[in-house]
């Protein structure tokens, strides 16, 4: 009984300790930052420091403001020379491709076919008897123009379900024994926004699947899916890669399975995702307006503060690579035009759906005639009615500057990825893939009018432009892709040897263009503007600090920066 009420004591004095060490007033605001150039994203200049308390921004001046702010528990953080700016946006990335196919056995160490088959085989030994080889990452253009076929396959793997992914995920190369499986035969139609290639004088598969033949092949047969611990692992090996890289927000530019929005949801819950996102969840045309409706209701359920169901996404069209780019004339080596998944009546009716459903729009738009048509589609709608949600085109590889205009006119917006706009496009297994299959393609258009990712005259046009890396299709480091966009050359880094020709070097742009692209134009286009992108009082103590001062750096070497520390809301999510 003694016992009994000694511990209640000491456990009474406990709890009056702790409850007093709690009621102690803190000293002072959680952190000041100072020391370096300080990047607001605002018109405010001459900015010393700012004290951020609580996960919110308190103050941005002076340093004797900040200082006077600070007490024996504020933590202060010395830029020593480097730069302070808004956490960084990611506007269009692909984390759930990256944790997709990552999963797979990779293929991107095979310099030609040889290499490839001998790949497979090793894969082919290490997986289940049971199961189908996959593999990802191969490189379309080591077969010099000549289409992969189903016979090549068999002759490697005669009985056996094999699947090779190509190295921008669009397209995928079957065995004959994979294509039975998936009941793809010769009474199988093309899907919308995918295409089956056949034999020639046959409807026969040839084995050989792009866009949403390839997709909707493993995300209709969930068997194929990597496990979802396999995946989770990846996926969270990404956003703390981003976290790295300066991110706190991202928008996923293509989720297309309900169950994987779950996901996302359950991740966020479990604290694996401390970055605040954004989800565009893909809508074909095949699917009909209730996928809109699908949207609405999974963001009805499952959105949060830090997670977003709020955009609708199109795939207007293909790839310049495989010749699917809706083009307005006819390709160079290819007399066709490429091909659009939406015509401009369905899009209108897609894009007032998502509009009474409350979503923004993100579309997929790579050739000069899908954004013509595109954009004739809200110019038609906004003479009824003004857009009351943010509707962004991404890519815009081949473009107009007459439809740019228009964009801006119609008060739409613009998604670019900066490491797109080098000679030296990425390649998958480390090595470059010259610009000269698109030169071959698209011919004099690619160098006449500043058609071919055209940046300043978009940032001329006074459209919004927002930024995204693409990543996993391209490089995830903001810097690098920054660098791109300032000289329109490959970073510095990336490749050894001499610095190839500037691709259209009139279109250039600033560096004060390209970072607001990253933060407050990119937080805009995901609806956070109000808590994102700029630094200023109130805002979201959210901060990407580098160990360099951009504006006092040579652009060639923009792309060596190191991010030293990362904090969302206060906290640090990453530090060097």
């Amino acid at each position: 009984m003694k016992t009994n009420k000694r511990i209640g004591l000491c456990v009474a004095v406990i709890a009056l300790i702790v409850g007093l060490v709690a009621c102690q007033p803190k000293s002072g605001v959680d952190g000041v930052i100072y020391g370096g150039h300080i990047f607001t994203a605002t018109d405010k200049a001459d900015v010393q420091a700012i004290a951020f308390d609580e996960s919110k921004i308190v103050y941005v001046g002076s340093l004797e403001g900040a200082y006077a702010l600070a007490g024996e528990s504020t933590r202060l953080i010395d830029l020593e020379g480097g730069m302070l700016m808004p956490g960084l946006i990611d506007a269009h990335v692909h984390p759930l491709l990256y944790a997709l196919f990552s999963s797979y056995p990779s293929l991107e160490s095979a310099n030609n076919v040889d290499e490839l088959m001998s790949l497979m085989k090793k894969y082919e030994k290490d997986t289940p008897s049971t199961d189908w080889v996959i593999g990802f990452g191969f490189p379309t253009g080591m077969f010099s123009g000549e289409m992969p076929t189903k016979e090549m396959l068999d002759q490697y793997f005669p009985g056996r379900p094999v699947a090779l992914i190509s190295h921008h995920m669009h397209d995928w190369w079957l065995n004959s024994a994979a294509l039975k499986d998936a009941n793809i035969t010769a009474e199988t139609a093309d899907p919308k926004g995918g295409f089956i290639h056949r034999v020639p004088g046959s409807l026969e598969p040839s084995g050989f699947l792009e866009d949403q033949a390839s997709f909707g092949l493993i995300m209709s047969n969930s068997h194929l899916l990597p496990s979802y611990y396999t995946m989770y692992q990846q996926w969270r090996n990404i956003f703390k890669e981003m976290a790295a890289q300066g991110y706190v927000g991202y928008l996923d530019a293509g989720v297309s399975r309900n169950d994987i929005a779950l996901a996302y949801y359950l991740m966020n819950k479990l604290g694996a995702i401390k970055l605040k996102g954004n989800l565009a969840l893909i809508v074909m045309p095949d699917e009909g307006l209730e996928r809109i409706s699908e949207i609405a209701t999974l963001r009805q359920w499952l959105e949060t503060d830090s997670l977003k169901y709020d955009v609708a996404k199109f795939w207007i069209d293909g790839m310049i690579d495989n010749r699917h780019a809706y083009m307005k004339a006819p390709y160079q080596d290819n007399s066709s035009r490429g091909r659009a998944y939406f015509n401009t009546e369905t899009l209108k009716a897609y894009i007032l759906a998502a509009e009474s459903k409350d979503l923004n729009t993100h579309l997929h738009v790579i050739g000069d005639a899908a954004l013509g048509e595109s954009v004739d589609a809200f110019a038609d709608l906004s003479e009824k009615k003004p857009f009351s949600k943010r509707h962004y085109f991404t890519h815009l590889q081949v473009a107009d500057s007459s439809d740019i205009a228009r964009i801006a006119d119609l008060k739409l917006g613009i998604n670019i990825s900066p490491s797109w706009a080098r000679r030296d496009l990425p390649g998958s297994n480390g090595k470059p893939v010259d610009l000269s299959d698109i030169e071959n393609a698209i011919g004099p258009r690619l160098n006449n009018h500043g058609l071919y990712l055209p940046f300043k005259t978009m940032y001329d046009s006074g459209a919004r432009i927002s930024a995204g890396s693409d990543y996993p299709f391209t490089t995830l480091n903001p810097f690098e892709a920054i660098e791109v966009g300032l000289t329109r050359q490959y970073y510095s880094n990336s490749v050894a040897g001499a610095i190839p020709e500037a691709i259209q070097a009139d279109q250039k742009v600033t560096l004060d263009q390209l970072l607001r692209s990253n933060t407050i134009e990119a937080a805009y286009q995901l609806g956070r503007e109000d808590e994102l992108g700029s630094i200023e009082v109130g805002k979201s103590a959210s901060f990407t600090l580098i160990d360099r001062n951009l504006f006092t750096t040579k652009p060639a070497d923009i792309g060596e920066t190191m991010v030293t520390m990362t904090m969302i809301d206060g906290e640090t999510v990453y530090e060097q």
